[in-house]
């Protein structure tokens, strides 16, 4: 399966320098946790999320309008994927780099689509086995997810 077969089409995106109170609003409007974060020429250069927003007004002590998206995501890396990606490929990137989101970009690196751990899950197939058939299968997902969330296993009381 390749990445444009499990993506969200179209994402909904903002600026760097929009301010967080845009952002939000574009979350809440859009129906979704995070946006991918564009530069002037329309390039993906990060990526924004709810709790990036929420943190970076408290850890700021500012309101969501006195902040840019560009206070916030300065020193995140940023992983992307391609549409023609294998999904699994994608799913090894994601767990690699404890990410739950890919921004996917064209060849000029404009936004295309985001992937996530939920179109992943969606769109796996029932068999613990990883790998069956170049399917993405269930065995793959946890396999992926024990690695993203890894941090919370000493967390569980």
């Amino acid at each position: 399966m390749k990445v444009h077969e499990a993506m969200v089409a179209d994402p909904k995106t903002c600026s760097i320098d929009a301010t967080l109170e845009t952002a939000a609003g574009v979350m809440w409007n859009g129906d979704c946790g995070c946006l991918p974060v564009t530069d002037h020429k329309g390039r993906v250069i990060g990526i924004i999320t709810d709790r990036d927003i929420a943190m970076g007004a408290y850890l700021n002590h500012r309101e969501l309008w006195s902040l840019d998206v560009k206070d916030v995501i300065r020193n995140h890396p940023l992983y992307v994927c391609r549409p023609d990606d294998d999904v699994h490929d994608a799913l090894s990137a994601m767990e690699r780099h404890g990410v739950r989101r890919l921004p996917v970009v064209d060849g000029s690196g404009a936004p295309v689509g985001l992937l996530s751990m939920g179109d992943l899950v969606f769109h796996a197939q029932k068999s613990p086995a990883p790998k069956k058939n170049g399917k993405l299968t269930f065995g793959d997902l946890v396999s992926a997810l024990k690695s993203i969330f890894k941090h919370h296993a000493g967390a569980a009381a």
